[in-house]
Parts: structure tokens; sequence; C-alpha cells
């Protein structure tokens, strides 16, 4: 076993890994296999997504703070407003980021065109107060 890993350069560890899953299931136990995992104890369950997709169509303008702060206020579910947001996300009741967006490009055809100012008061200047 040691000369067959070496050739084909792998651990011994590997090597009697494979041969297992060859005496074991024959040539499909060479195939590779899912990576996916077998559970996720962190998911969402399916009962708590229907709830929260039950009250997005009862209040549809509702995002993920909203229907969080209703849950946790009702004491039906704690539930980060994160992961209420991408359960809304995972079944399309959200548009994607950034969309029906239109932007106002500032090009002109000359230069001072077009003047801007940004404003800002402060709490002091605005009483009156000289600093």
């Amino acid at each position: 076993m040691s000369e067959l890993c070496r050739r084909f350069g792998v651990s011994r560890k590997t090597g009697y890994k494979w041969f297992g899953r060859y005496e074991r299931q024959g040539q499909v136990g060479l195939e590779s296999l899912s990576r996916r995992p077998r559970h996720t104890p962190g998911r969402t369950s399916a009962a708590i997504e229907v709830r929260v997709l039950k009250m997005r169509q009862r209040h549809p303008a509702w995002g993920g703070r909203n229907i969080s702060h209703v849950l946790v206020r009702d004491k039906a579910v704690k539930l980060a407003p994160s992961t209420v947001t991408e359960v809304l996300r995972h079944h399309g009741c959200l548009a994607e980021r950034g969309a029906g967006k239109t932007w106002q490009k500032f090009e002109h055809e000359a230069p001072n065109d077009l003047w801007q100012m940004d404003w800002a008061t402060s709490p002091r200047i605005s009483s009156g107060a000289i600093p």
C-alpha cells in the first residue's frame, strides 16, 4: 500500500480510505462524493419560513426588520432581522439590490454649468452660539 500511495502522491490514510470504500461498494465507491452537508443545524425551519412569508403577504412593504420586530414582540419566534431578510430573498420576495434605481449623471456641456453646495448645520451654530 505504501508504494502505491507514493506512486500516486497520496497519503497512506487516503489510500486506505479509498481501498476500504472500494471493498465495501466496488467501483461505485471510487466516485466522488457530494460535499453538501448532510444536515444544517442552524437552518431556519420550514414552519418559521412559512410564518415569515405569511407576514410578508399581509404587509408587502415590510422588510426584515419590521417582520422580525413583530414576530419577537408577539413572542411567536425569535429571529434576527438579517435571517428574515435572507428568507425573503431566498423566496424571491425582495428585489435585487440596486434594482430600480435610476442614476442622474452630473455631466454638462461646459465647466461651471452646474454648481453644487453641501450644507450642514451644527447644533451650536443653529442655536445662535458663537464658537
